[in-house]
C-alpha cells in the first residue's frame, strides 16, 4: 500500500506546487511565502543583457523600449545591465508584492569616439570661450526646467520643487559639471582624474563610470549633445 501512496503524494505535491507556481507565489530569500512583483527596465542602448543575482534574464533589441521582467519574489534583488565594450551598470532594488518597479540604467562607452580641435579651426576660441564660462557657474536647469543641478566644491545637489537632496560627494573639486543630455537621475562631472557620469542618488550603491581620462579636464555641453573638454591647452570634442 505505501508504494501506491508514495508516488500519489509525489504526484499531489508536483501538482500543488504547479498551481502555487501558476498563481504567482513566490519564496522569497528569507523562505516568505508571498506574491511576486515586476521589474519594468528602459535600456539605454540595444542589446544589452540584463541580469538578476547573477542569472542571465533577458536581451533587448531596441534602445529605450521598457521590457519587464514579472514574477520577481519579494526582497532585494542584484540588478546589471551590461553590453559588450560599455561599463556595466549594477543596482540593488528591492521588489514589492504586486508592484511594478521601474529602473533607468545607464551605460557609457569604454572607447568613445572624440577629435581634437586645432587651434587654427576657426570656432576653437569661442569653444574655449565657452568653457570657461561654463566654470562660473553654481547650478543649472533640466532641459524641462523642473530640476536644479547645484554644486558646491566636492558636492553636488539636486533641488526640486524648491527641495534640495545631496546626490554625490566626492574627494576632489568638481571642476565642471552637468545633466548628461535627456536624463535628470545621471550627471557628467569632471574632477581632478578626468570626467565621469554618475548617477544623481544618496543610495550607497551610486554608478559611476569613466568617460574621459585627463589631467584636470573641463568641460561645456554643446547643443548637438557632444562635449568639447579642454585639457591642458589641447581641445576635444566628444560624442556622447
Amino acid at each position: 500500500m505505501k508504494k501506491v501512496w508514495l508516488p500519489l503524494m509525489g504526484l499531489l505535491l508536483f501538482a500543488g506546487g504547479s498551481v502555487f507556481f501558476l498563481f504567482g507565489f513566490r519564496v522569497s530569500k528569507t523562505l516568505e511565502v508571498s506574491s511576486p512583483g515586476s521589474l519594468t527596465v528602459t535600456f539605454p542602448a540595444s542589446d544589452a543583457f540584463l541580469y538578476i543575482d547573477g542569472a542571465y534574464a533577458l536581451q533587448n533589441n531596441k534602445i529605450l523600449t521598457p521590457i519587464t521582467k514579472r514574477f520577481l519574489a519579494k526582497g532585494e534583488h542584484t540588478i546589471i545591465v551590461s553590453k559588450p565594450g560599455f561599463w556595466p551598470w549594477s543596482k540593488k532594488v528591492t521588489i514589492e508584492s504586486g508592484i511594478v518597479t521601474t529602473i533607468s540604467p545607464f551605460l557609457m562607452s569604454k572607447t568613445p569616439h572624440g577629435s581634437l580641435i586645432p587651434e587654427s579651426d576657426p570656432e576653437y576660441y569661442r569653444l574655449v570661450s565657452l568653457i570657461e564660462e561654463s566654470l562660473d557657474m553654481e547650478s543649472i536647469k533640466s532641459s524641462d526646467e523642473q530640476y536644479l543641478l547645484s554644486k558646491n566644491e566636492k558636492t553636488l545637489y539636486l533641488i526640486h520643487e524648491g527641495v534640495p537632496k545631496k546626490v554625490w560627494e566626492g574627494v576632489s573639486l568638481i571642476r565642471s559639471f552637468s545633466f548628461y543630455p535627456g536624463r535628470v537621475d545621471v550627471a557628467l562631472i569632471a574632477l581632478d582624474t578626468g570626467i565621469y557620469a554618475v548617477e544623481l542618488t544618496d543610495n550607497p550603491d551610486q554608478n559611476l563610470a569613466p568617460l574621459y581620462k585627463g589631467l584636470e579636464p573641463v568641460f561645456s555641453l554643446t547643443p548637438n549633445k557632444s562635449l568639447i573638454i579642454k585639457d591642458y591647452g589641447t581641445l576635444v570634442e566628444l560624442s556622447l
